[in-house]
């Protein structure tokens, strides 16, 4: 028979000219595939081996792709809540406090009674930018003169802003830190400060017109006094 039209006999071929085995999909990518050719879970691994953090934390799970190196950057896709969004940025509020009160912050913070406030009364409320609480003062002064004949009782308002004052400003700078944050959310915190600073502390001007305002309404008070017939503490010594 001619060898030209001879069929190959398999068995003819050499051992080491046969085919060699096609690797399995699974062995290639380390994917591993159950019998029915379905890719199993693969094991979610840490990206990063030096860091001790958990990476699979509730909501920010990162997946780990086949394959993949240790070292391999792989940017998720998937939405966490770990991103915070610029409102939600947690504000420090003592430096807040700090830049608002100004002088003698520390004192004010820390203790529960204040020598200026005993020794001025109303007048240092003024000096503290409290001007309403200055003005409900003197009106407590009036009201008290009416019903304590002795004019030196009236030093008993002092002695309660002795021992109030402090609690009483820290109120008030809490409520007025709210309003100049909820009046510009967008600022920054340095613009904040700066806002802070400029509300509060102190005012030589302020005492100043403390004293007028002292003035001018007991002038007012014992000509309605006078007027009415009302007699005081403050009016018997005319």
């Amino acid at each position: 028979m001619d060898n030209k039209n001879r069929f190959i006999n398999p068995s003819d071929v050499p051992v080491d000219n046969k085919p060699k085995d096609i690797p399995k999909v699974e062995d290639v990518f380390n994917i591993a595939i159950d019998e029915n050719g379905i890719q199993e879970e693969v094991e979610v691994l840490d990206l990063n081996p030096d860091d001790n953090k958990d990476v699979n934390k509730v909501n920010n799970e990162v997946p780990q792709l086949a394959g993949m190196k240790s070292n391999d950057n792989f940017v998720s896709k998937t939405p966490t809540n770990e991103v915070k969004k610029e409102e939600d940025i947690i504000i420090d509020y003592s430096l807040f406090v700090n830049a608002f009160i100004g002088k003698n912050c520390n004192k004010i913070r820390d203790r529960i009674y204040n020598f200026s406030a005993l020794f001025f009364g109303v007048i240092y409320m003024f000096y503290r930018k409290m001007y309403f609480y200055g003005i409900v003062g003197i009106i407590s002064y009036f009201i008290l003169s009416i019903f304590v004949k002795n004019i030196y009782f009236l030093g008993l308002i002092n002695i309660i802003l002795f021992f109030s004052f402090n609690s009483i400003y820290l109120s008030y700078t809490n409520n007025k830190l709210k309003s100049i944050t909820d009046a510009y959310p967008h600022s920054s915190m340095e613009q904040l400060t700066g806002l802070c600073t400029n509300k509060g502390g102190t005012s030589d001007f302020g005492a100043f017109l403390g004293i007028i305002s002292v003035i001018v309404l007991t002038f007012i008070f014992i000509f309605i006094s006078l007027t009415l017939g009302i007699t005081s503490s403050i009016t018997s010594l005319i």
